[in-house]
């Protein structure tokens, strides 16, 4: 018997060594299974985050200089530049300008309706009998 001759191994010895380590080629299986169905859920819930930056130029402009009507004086800053800055922060944050964004985009696209509870209301809906839900009389 030489270093280069092997045994061929028969159908009987695979199964032996199959079921031999049974326990540990089950516990392979179902850790590779369970990595799998975590990893697929975590990619199909995670919603991602979009961040956005927005920088706002503000100059001083005509409005904001006190121009007198004798030419004898220099024009004078009527408002401070701070005042300004803080003017232009309460028109962005005032309800009727979020009002009017709301409505030119429209609620659907700022609010989307695709998360689990959504789907799963619609589902109810289908499920609950006619008879149950709300009807709307007609006046």
């Amino acid at each position: 018997m030489g270093a280069s001759e092997f045994t061929r191994a028969s159908l009987r010895d695979i199964l032996n060594i199959i079921f031999k380590r049974k326990y540990q080629i089950l516990l392979f299986f179902f850790v590779t299974f369970a990595m799998v169905v975590i990893g697929t859920l975590g990619i199909l819930l995670y919603r991602p985050v979009y961040e956005a930056n927005a920088q706002i130029l503000v100059k001083m402009g005509r409005e904001s200089i006190y121009n007198p009507a004798t030419g004898g004086t220099s024009p004078v800053l009527s408002i401070s530049y701070e005042d300004q800055i803080n003017s232009e922060i309460e028109i962005l944050r005032s309800r009727y300008l979020s009002s009017e964004v709301v409505a030119f985009l429209g609620p659907s696209n700022i609010y989307p309706d695709d998360g689990f509870f959504s789907s799963l209301l619609s589902w109810l809906q289908k499920k609950i009998p006619p008879w149950f839900q709300n009807k709307k009389t007609p006046t």
